[in-house]
């Protein structure tokens, strides 16, 4: 939890001195809006994890939990061979049952062939696990932390959406933005490891 917070008053801080790199630019809303909503939109974080945790009994049963667990068993790969490891990242590697790299690693995984099922036409769940592996490198394991990375690549998504749009709301650049932000659904799964932020980045 603290090495979330530490991360989450850095991108404050970018967020508010240059609009994280220039994404969050804009003559209509001002730095400390941008600053102030992506609190808001971190709200989610906790709010997503408390909600399972008083309904559902936790968060270990369901995506969020098996992303986790499954993404720290792909980041383990590196520790044992970083050259299959990379591999992996880039879409490489042989995983077929009779592999040491099945047997080992990926058999331990739930979402990694879920998206191979009959159920699915495509497999994105690869996507989020390689980029999560990577992000265990400096998460120390810590679910905030990544659920801070996913709450993050949403707000992007959601920033360059209204970049794209606000030429069609002159003057109700706020509402249009706020719409993004502040729709429940949206802001509660948008602020956990799941699918819901890579999606709104990809958009």
């Amino acid at each position: 939890m603290i090495i979330a917070a530490i991360y989450l008053l850095i991108i404050l801080f970018f967020i508010y001195k240059n609009g994280l790199f220039g994404i969050f630019i804009d003559k209509s809303i001002s730095p400390t809006q941008f600053t102030l909503l992506f609190i808001f939109k971190c709200l989610a974080i906790p709010a997503f994890y408390y909600i399972y945790k008083i309904y559902y009994g936790g968060i270990e049963n369901y995506d969020a939990g098996n992303f986790l667990r499954d993404s720290k068993i792909i980041n383990d790969i590196f520790y044992e061979s970083p050259f299959e490891y990379i591999k992996l990242m880039f879409g490489f590697e042989n995983d077929a049952e009779n592999t040491e790299l099945f047997s080992k690693f990926i058999s331990r995984t739930n979402n990694w062939d879920e998206g191979m099922s009959w159920r699915l036409f495509f497999n994105d769940n690869r996507s989020l696990l390689r980029i999560h592996s990577l992000i265990h490198f400096i998460s120390f394991n810590s679910y905030y932390v990544h659920a801070l990375t996913s709450c993050l690549l949403g707000y992007i998504g959601i920033g360059l959406i209204y970049r794209s749009l606000k030429q069609y709301f002159i003057s109700k650049e706020i509402w249009l933005l706020g719409v993004f932000i502040f729709l429940p659904n949206l802001w509660l799964f948008s602020g956990a490891l799941l699918k819901e932020p890579l999606v709104l980045l990809n958009v």
